[in-house]
């Protein structure tokens, strides 16, 4: 395969082309498998047309805008804006701070990413996956559910960590894999200073929030899929009983619910998607338990979580 971009990456499982330097894990542009493949490119204002007729607003900090084209606009006020084409084969994206925009590559490598495989006809997954030893367990949850600070906690017994936020998987006859996406964390200081207290931060994730990017081993090291044996929803207790870790595993309409509330880019309606998108569901529901799994909100009780998650996943 020729190429004219200078970076080659491998992550999730697909290759990255790119015309900016990014701390990912370098691919070789001549392989024939290459299944997928996303351009990324830097744009200036003059690339970047439909930015003018994103009618945004001024309130908000991300905006998204699906265009009649087929286009999809991603924007992040006063910071960067991305436009994913319409076969997701390609990614414009343009800097609107005086940030070097290879900073950005954890938004490039998770929203930008995300938006253009469910542009090329592929569903993904809001979830961060932890090898636990022959097998790997995923964490579903809205943001805030405490994905990443479990997963940190995790990584402190030894297990590590596949992929965070964004999961890519293959549905096999014989297995579901989980791609593996950057080495990193995002974590909020108190959960970071506790569980890894020897890792490096990179950067904060935002500007509005108080996570910060942690790099967990060699950015550049390529890693292999791993088995996926099942997904946990982290679910906030109710007032009548914070105090107990209730485990139940699901089934009929709320299985649907929660993987297909689980996806990337839910706002983005394709045409075909609701059929993919069920299709999707079905699947993953058809090969994998999922459960709910409800605990306080205490780092105090997460010996006994893990406990839990390590007894009920299938070998």
């Amino acid at each position: 395969m020729a190429c004219s971009f200078p970076f080659v990456y491998r992550v999730y499982g697909l290759t990255l082309m790119s015309d900016m330097r990014l701390t990912l894990p370098q691919a070789c542009a001549e392989r024939s498998d290459l299944d997928k493949v996303v351009r990324l490119e830097t744009a200036g204002a003059e690339k970047m047309p439909l930015a003018s007729d994103a009618k945004l607003d001024p309130e908000l900090w991300f905006e998204q805008r699906f265009f009649s084209n087929g286009t999809l606009y991603l924007y992040w006020k006063d910071w960067f804006d991305f436009v994913v084409s319409a076969g997701g084969g390609c990614v414009s994206c343009r800097n609107l701070s005086d940030r070097p925009l290879e900073l950005f590559d954890a938004y490039l490598t998770n929203f930008a990413v995300s938006a253009a495989l469910v542009q090329q006809g592929e569903e993904t997954l809001h979830a961060t996956v932890v090898d636990i030893g022959e097998r790997a367990i995923g964490l579903l949850g809205a943001c805030g559910a405490g994905k990443s600070t479990l997963a940190s906690f995790f990584r402190s017994r030894g297990a590590d960590i596949v992929t965070d936020d964004m999961l890519r998987v293959d549905i096999g006859n014989e297995a579901v894999l989980a791609h593996p996406g950057p080495h990193r964390l995002k974590l909020f200081r108190e959960p970071a200073e506790l569980f890894l207290p020897q890792t490096s931060q990179s950067g904060r994730w935002s500007p509005v929030g108080g996570k910060f990017i942690y790099d967990l081993g060699d950015p550049t090291k390529a890693r292999q899929a791993r088995r996926l044996t099942a997904l946990y929803h982290l679910h906030a207790p109710d007032q009548t009983d914070n105090k107990s870790v209730v485990l139940e595993r699901l089934a009929g309409l709320d299985l649907f619910r929660t993987i297909g509330g689980s996806t990337m880019v839910n706002g983005l309606d394709r045409p075909g998607r609701p059929e993919r998108h069920f299709r999707f569901v079905k699947r993953l529901a058809n090969r994998l338990p999922v459960y709910r799994l409800t605990y306080p909100r205490s780092f105090d009780i997460f010996d006994e979580v893990v406990d839990k998650i390590f007894a009920s996943a299938p070998a």
